[in-house]
């Protein structure tokens, strides 16, 4: 078990692009844009019509779809989270004199590309929920399956809680990280204590995702 709090990480989205009888298209081409940033890339369906955009920073992008004999898919407002692997397909319709789809709004992305498990948090969440001392770790004891008992001095926490524990392991089980890298706590091993303090302003979302 593990509870990871993440910061300017990376992401990854993918899927298939299809025409409206679902045969795969090859070489269609998919574009992603970040406007707050300027972030463009490009990436092209494959013979199994596969496309995929990886390590790429999470943020609202709208995504473009083009095809060669088919009318354009624009997509909007597709938010991608700090490692929550997401996949979204398209199926394009046989283009008419001049015309362009555009998706508004959609069913949310999920990820069907691993058995992980776990929420993640947008930075408007971070900042409006409830957290002592500003410290977004502690905002792990709201997802299903947490305990935290808190860092109060008067709990004995060199018991086996020593904080509190993810799905009931033990609190030496669970492991933050910090852009990538560990960030536990070695000496005692206290549960959602990290060695390097990280606060609510430095943080772009926080996931906790046990592995299967």
């Amino acid at each position: 078990m593990s509870a990871t709090l993440v910061a300017q990480s990376t992401t990854s989205l993918r899927g298939v692009v299809t025409d409206a009888k679902g045969a795969v298209l090859t070489g269609a081409s998919v574009t992603i844009y970040d406007s707050q940033t300027g972030f463009s890339r490009t990436a092209t369906s494959g013979a199994d019509g596969v496309y995929q955009f990886l390590q790429i920073p999470p943020a609202t992008y709208s995504v473009t779809v083009a095809s060669r004999g088919f009318a354009n898919i624009k997509r909007e407002n597709l938010t991608l989270l700090v490692s929550s692997p997401a996949t979204l397909n398209f199926t394009m319709q046989v283009q008419g004199t001049s015309e362009k789809v555009e998706v508004t709004s959609e069913a949310p992305v999920v990820n069907t590309q691993d058995a992980s498990i776990g929420n993640a948090f947008t930075e408007r969440q971070l900042i409006r929920l409830p957290s002592e001392g500003r410290d977004p770790v502690s905002i792990l004891s709201l997802q299903p399956g947490v305990t935290f008992i808190g860092s109060d001095k008067q709990i004995d926490q060199y018991n086996d809680s020593r904080g509190g524990s993810v799905s009931g392991a033990r609190s030496d089980q669970t492991n933050i990280t910090l852009d990538g890298l560990d960030d536990n706590e070695q000496l005692y091993s206290f549960a959602f204590q990290g060695a390097l303090r990280a606060t609510l302003d430095s943080i772009v979302e926080e996931a906790r995702k046990p592995p299967s």
